[in-house]
């Protein structure tokens, strides 16, 4: 006897319960954000600014989509799918925040160094004077080129801290532009640049009345080279908006009563910067098409890897701890997320060897540093 064929049973769809549909929304949401976070380095925040936010949260995306791969798996959904389309795109733009490789040391008889640090005015939390600090970091790294941002220069004075750094004899020569022109002779806040090779050449980049850059052609073994030494538009923080910044990262921290009004003008103020940087990031990116030279280009951006001001002054140069750095790319040591806003591009003629967060608490910045050379000495490889 022939047993009778059982028709297949239907597969039922589970419904999704109440979380289920949250988990989709909440999906959807990381997903579209994470999208805008891709493009928004294309889009100039003085056209469009809304993007510019997003390119901040860029670290908080990358986890909760990583996170989201994994919860979806788990529930046998294709929504990990669309996951891990999104992380493949992350790519990019994770390998500017992190590097995985080891830090390797570099001895090379061609290689220069070059040192880019925000000083902060040179004033510690004491409210004194860091200047002893940063001429220990110059005996200690002995660095070829040096460039300060927020560099204070007191010229009225003849023990200045100009005079000092000079004294050590390290430097030979170096350029000083204050951020607006002075009116008194007492003092200057402004960027500088020291360098033991023979600068030929000099002059800075203003947007407006406010410097973004001092640059300096230096004489390298036969070689000119141009090095730019920028400072792109601060979010003009106050007090009261780091503690607000600082009450909305920590649950049960007191927050100001006044939360809605405060965080208004917070994104005020950091709107206004962003669309300051865009015109200034593209000032820069023009000085660098004019260059005859190749150039390097270091300071604070006061933007992340992920802004349209870094990828309009990166353009088509290395991006130093992308080629050659290592682990967290944090160059921040103030009360905000710890970001990169620290950065050393290269022309692509260089070849750069190594990349370093160097750990010194001068300031609210850390130094970075990077070592080179041109790369017609390859053979010495």
């Amino acid at each position: 006897m022939v047993a009778p064929k059982r028709k297949p049973r239907s597969r039922q769809r589970r419904k999704p319960t109440f979380f289920g549909w949250l988990l989709r929304l909440f999906s959807f949401l990381i997903l579209v954000g994470g999208l805008i976070t891709i493009i928004s380095s294309f889009i100039p925040p003085d056209k469009f600014w809304v993007p510019a936010f997003f390119s901040l949260a860029f670290p908080v995306f990358f986890s909760a989509n990583a996170i989201l791969i994994i919860v979806w798996v788990l529930r046998r959904r294709w929504f990990a799918l669309l996951h891990l389309s999104l992380l493949i795109l992350f790519i990019p733009l994770a390998s500017r925040h992190i590097q995985l490789r080891n830090n390797l040391s570099v001895n090379h008889k061609f290689a220069s160094s070059i040192i880019s640090y925000n000083v902060r005015a040179l004033i510690g939390n004491d409210g004194k004077s860091n200047i002893t600090g940063l001429m220990n970091l110059i005996k200690n790294e002995n660095p070829y080129i040096l460039c300060l941002q927020e560099y204070r220069d007191d010229w009225w004075n003849k023990d200045d801290n100009t005079s000092k750094i000079l004294k050590l004899g390290h430097f030979q020569d170096y350029v000083f532009q204050s951020y607006f022109p002075v009116k008194s002779n007492r003092k200057a806040m402004g960027i500088a640049l020291f360098s033991q090779y023979p600068i030929i050449a000099k002059s800075e980049l203003r947007a407006g009345s406010r410097l973004i850059a001092v640059f300096a052609d230096l004489l390298i073994t036969g070689d000119t080279i141009r090095v730019f030494s920028m400072h792109l538009q601060s979010n003009a923080f106050q007090k009261e908006d780091y503690e607000l910044v600082e009450g909305l990262m920590e649950p049960g921290k007191p927050i100001n009563s006044d939360l809605e009004v405060n965080s208004r003008k917070l994104a005020w103020k950091m709107r206004k910067a962003f669309i300051k940087r865009a015109y200034q990031a593209r000032l820069i990116n023009e000085a660098i098409q004019q260059s005859p030279f190749p150039v390097i280009v270091c300071g604070d951006m006061n933007d992340t890897p992920a802004s349209y001001a870094y990828r309009k002054v990166r353009g088509s140069l290395q991006d130093a701890f992308q080629k050659a750095g290592h682990g967290l790319g944090n160059t921040y040591l103030g009360n905000l997320p710890k970001i990169r806003i620290d950065y050393i591009f290269m022309d692509q003629r260089f070849k750069c060897l190594d990349f370093d967060i160097l750990p010194y608490h001068f300031s609210d910045h850390y130094p970075v540093r990077s070592r080179f050379y041109l790369k017609k000495y390859s053979f010495a490889e």
